[in-house]
């Protein structure tokens, strides 16, 4: 009986660890970019297709925007994103249901906390 409770511990305190990756589908933002004004807006949809706007905060509207796609690597907790061809690896730092941190490794980047897009 004991190593059926000590079986169901482990199983349960691994499956905590883990991220639920199902999170990060919706719209995020960056807060940081606020300051100058900016505000950077992520959308991960079902699909693997991914898309980042640059708004103006004042009034939300958009300068710019990128469309590609993006793939989960669950098992490395790494994200790959693909615009203009060109591919980026980003490590998953902290998923949870109104933030999330990442870093984006191959340009060796600081960490980026996202947190839920709130419309305006």
């Amino acid at each position: 009986m004991k190593y059926i409770f000590t079986t169901l511990l482990l199983l349960a305190m691994k499956s905590d660890s883990q991220l639920n990756y199902n999170l990060i589908l919706g719209t995020w933002t960056q807060k940081a970019l606020e300051k100058n004004g900016y505000e950077g807006v992520f959308t991960f949809n079902s699909d693997s297709t991914a898309t980042i706007e640059m708004r103006q905060g004042q009034n939300g509207a958009v300068m710019g925007s990128l469309s590609g796609t993006y793939s989960l690597k669950k098992s490395e907790g790494k994200m790959t994103m693909k615009m203009f061809g060109e591919e980026k690896l980003f490590s998953l730092i902290r998923l949870e249901a109104d933030s999330m941190v990442v870093k984006n490794i191959s340009q060796n980047k600081p960490e980026m906390t996202l947190v839920r897009y709130k419309s305006k």
